[in-house]
């Protein structure tokens, strides 16, 4: 042990633009990854320069792999369009191939951009790959409005479900000898406390 595990570290967040989508401005060439339906919802307002496009169907590394085959070289960012699904796929590719991300969601139905590791799906359990933080996200106040209630209404629910897993662990730590560490718990602790929750 060097002294260091057990010290609280709150993750850089990354800068968080108000924007609406079609007052991006973007130079450099763009590896835009998206869904088919978050791609419906905003291409119309997106003008980047987009290099290449990928739309992504599954949270499986071996599909990002078949996507990330055909990235061009002449991609100098990635931008995530759409949810978790499009934001985990972007933060891999982003992350092998060394690019800076950004992330536009189309809903706050998770908090995929607010962290720098993509999950996947091995066998129906999620693993967590990559390690890329998004250098922006842009939230378009007036189209995550248009999304589904139900889809905004989950990003809280994730939160929330923070609380409630500091709880559990405790427990789990307590009844089944499991591994437990304070200084994280206190760190989400900071965090709730900062959302006011």
């Amino acid at each position: 042990m060097n002294g260091t595990e057990n010290r609280a570290h709150i993750w850089p967040l990354p800068r968080i633009e108000f924007l609406p989508f079609s007052e991006l401005e973007e130079t450099r060439p763009v590896a835009l990854v998206t869904s088919h339906p978050a791609w419906e919802a905003v291409g119309d307002r997106l003008h980047l320069p987009v290099s290449w496009r990928a739309d992504v169907t599954e949270a499986a590394e071996t599909h990002w792999q078949t996507l990330l085959a055909s990235l061009t070289e002449t991609c100098e960012i990635v931008y995530a369009v759409g949810g978790g699904l499009a934001t985990d796929a972007a933060k891999y590719i982003a992350a092998v191939r060394g690019l800076p991300l950004v992330c536009l969601p189309t809903a706050l139905s998770v908090d995929a951009f607010l962290t720098n590791q993509a999950g996947v799906r091995v066998k129906g359990v999620v693993k967590y790959v990559g390690d890329v933080w998004p250098e922006t996200v842009v939230i378009d106040q007036e189209l995550i409005q248009t999304a589904p209630k139900r889809l905004n209404a989950a990003g809280p629910a994730d939160i929330l479900s923070i609380h409630t897993a500091l709880f559990d662990w405790k427990v789990a730590a307590e009844d089944r000898k499991e591994w437990y560490n304070e200084a994280h718990v206190q760190e989400a602790r900071e965090i709730l406390i900062r959302l006011e929750l």
